[in-house]
């Protein structure tokens, strides 16, 4: 028969799904430490043609845009204004003077370990994460993951924060000076 048979489970119910309120969206990034400001605007949306949508502060949005369409006639922003307006460097050419001494310095110890190890030195570290380490100046591991290429599962923090942070130590403090030199010199040129 149909009776219900000896070895049939039973029929286990789930419990209703709890349905949670919406949230408004954060603007958190790991990559924005030591009291840096998060950007007043944002890519809102981007179709797979590459259309955009920006959201947030537009004066903020039009003062980029006009800055950027003034420097439009370059090949790219010079070094200070690119501090100026808290981008993170992507090469050494985006360095300023100053930083260049730190980040030959990473750059040295990274390919010493690299023929030690006998493997590429982009394997340990690219160069944009070198510059970005001379930019934000850190002087701990956890300061450290906040920097491009370093962040993630933390392998090339564990494996060479420590080698980094003892050759880029020298340097912090003349760093620190010729950073708040220029952040100066920026906000100078700014308000002229």
């Amino acid at each position: 028969g149909l009776g219900s048979s000896p070895s049939a489970r039973p029929i286990k119910r789930r419990k209703p799904a709890q349905v949670r309120p919406p949230a408004a969206p954060e603007r958190r990034s790991s990559r924005l430490v030591d009291g840096a400001k998060a950007p007043d605007f944002y890519i809102a949306n981007e179709t797979a043609s590459g259309r955009v949508t920006v959201g947030g502060d537009s004066r903020a949005l039009q003062q980029a845009t006009q800055t950027a369409t003034a420097t439009a006639g370059a090949d790219s922003m010079d070094p200070l204004t690119l501090f100026g307006l808290g981008a993170m460097p992507e090469g050494e050419d985006d360095l300023l003077e100053s930083e260049r001494a730190a980040f030959a310095s990473l750059r040295d110890a990274k390919r010493a370990k690299a023929s030690e190890l006998g493997i590429e030195g982009y394997k340990i570290a690219q160069h944009r994460s070198l510059a970005e380490v001379v930019r934000r100046c850190p002087t701990e591991v956890e300061a450290l993951r906040a920097c491009w290429g370093f962040g993630g599962s933390g392998v090339r923090v564990d494996k060479y924060g420590a080698m980094f942070l003892e050759a880029l130590m020298p340097h912090v403090p003349r760093l620190r000076r010729a950073h708040a030199a220029a952040k100066a010199e920026y906000e100078a040129a700014e308000e002229a």
